[in-house]
């Protein structure tokens, strides 16, 4: 029997047919019941899930709410979980009689799984099956699969808990079939671009570590976007042993699309905090670069570029335009999105059109020098922005700043206007 996210099945080396949720603790606890269970899902030492509403648990009170399953009712004598730490039992925070491996073992099944957190980045489903019905010891799957996640991953996390030795009763008569087809290029760019993204991220966040501390949440936040960034270039790779089932492959896109939306609002809150406390990104950037000014072309007269060039090797650069007429107007790290706000001041407020944001970018306004004045929404489709003189924080000359964090650039636009009192 396999249960996944994405199934719940009887398999044979005749194929398979799916059972519904309601089913499972029938079949389980039978008289004859299934040769083996395969579980891959979340889950920890004391609780599995089994469907959406469906658990695994020694203690129904310790479960999140729906049907419990006791593992003692289960009569399945070989049960193996692709899941997090279900056999973490020495070193584990959670007591022993909670376990659900160890209530399993307890009535004689063998258990295969990790001793700690595993990545939910490829799945083993096949493996383990194809493994059981050729008849494979509950050992040697284990070391199966620890060799493919040490390739993968680094790490060597499943282990046996009862005997190694035991092999599901099954007769083969015939080839498994195939099960839902591989990587498509869609997946694969889809992948590569995601895996961009971090990285682009990360290389920011290492950028302004050069210029100023980072919070510990976002310097924590690096390395997990690096080791997101690999996964999904290694899942990339056409070669059979980095393909992925369709399954996996949406498992892996949501963890890379979780882990950037994370990291870019971690920057975009370091860098709103600079602003509000009146600097600028200059300000962070000029102790520690060498500059260089360009007036020509079409920035003649009237305007300036000022390039910031760190010391050293591997960060980015900052350039800042500025009007000599009306003061900072934009600036910006990577390739700067042509697009930029229009601004309007009228006899009673302020008017701004926000164009719309490409990709995943994120967007937001605020008040330069105000600590307290709410941010501004940006939203995807763009937005059009009234801010009556009443609203604004203070009199005098303000500067309002619409920032733009996307896949390959950080942009800052920068207004400038003067309200009397």
């Amino acid at each position: 029997m396999v249960i996944s996210e994405a199934e719940r099945c009887l398999v044979s080396s005749n194929g398979a047919h799916a059972i519904l949720a309601e089913e499972m603790e029938v079949i389980m606890s039978a008289d004859m019941p299934p040769s083996a269970l395969i579980i891959q899902g979340h889950g920890t030492e004391h609780c599995i899930q089994l469907a959406e509403t469906v658990w695994l648990s020694v203690d129904p009170s310790l479960a999140p709410p729906g049907q419990v399953i006791n593992p003692a009712s289960c009569r399945i004598p070989i049960v193996i979980f692709l899941s997090c730490a279900p056999l973490r039992m020495g070193g584990s925070m959670i007591p022993r009689h909670f376990s659900v491996a160890g209530a399993l073992f307890d009535v004689g099944a063998t258990v295969v799984g990790a001793c700690h957190n595993v990545f939910a980045v490829f799945s083993l489903i096949d493996v383990a099956l194809h493994a059981l019905l050729e008849g494979n010891p509950c050992g040697a799957i284990a070391n199966t699969f620890n060799e493919k996640m040490l390739a993968r991953t680094g790490l060597t996390p499943f282990v046996t808990l009862g005997d190694p030795q035991r092999r599901a009763s099954v007769e083969v008569t015939g080839s498994l079939r195939p099960r839902d087809a591989f990587m498509s290029h869609s997946n694969a760019a889809t992948c590569v671009a995601t895996a961009k993204r971090l990285t682009w991220l990360v290389e920011l966040s290492h950028t302004l570590q050069r210029c100023t501390h980072l919070s510990d949440e976002l310097r924590e936040m690096l390395d997990i976007g690096l080791d997101t960034a690999r996964l999904l270039l290694v899942a990339s790779k056409a070669d059979a042993a980095t393909r992925l089932h369709a399954d996996d492959y949406l498992l892996l896109q949501e963890r890379g699309n979780s882990v950037a939306s994370h990291l870019s609002q971690s920057i975009f809150s370091e860098i709103f905090s600079f602003i509000r406390l009146g600097r600028w990104l200059d300000s962070l950037f000029l102790p520690v670069a060498e500059t260089t000014v360009t007036r020509s072309g079409a920035l003649a007269p009237d305007c300036i570029d000022i390039t910031y060039n760190l010391f050293g090797a591997g960060a980015m650069s900052l350039i800042r335009r500025e009007s000599l007429s009306t003061g900072t107007m934009r600036d910006h790290i990577g390739n700067a999105p042509v697009s930029r706000p229009e601004f309007v001041q009228t006899a009673t407020g302020i008017e701004v059109t926000l164009p719309p944001l490409s990709g995943h970018a994120l967007g937001a306004g605020l008040f330069h020098r105000t600590a307290h004045h709410p941010r501004f929404d940006w939203p995807p489709q763009g937005a059009f922005l009234k801010i009556p003189y009443g609203d604004l924080p203070y009199r005098g000359r303000l500067t309002l700043v619409f920032a733009r964090l996307g896949a390959d650039f950080l942009c800052m636009d920068y207004f400038s206007f003067f309200v009397e009192s």
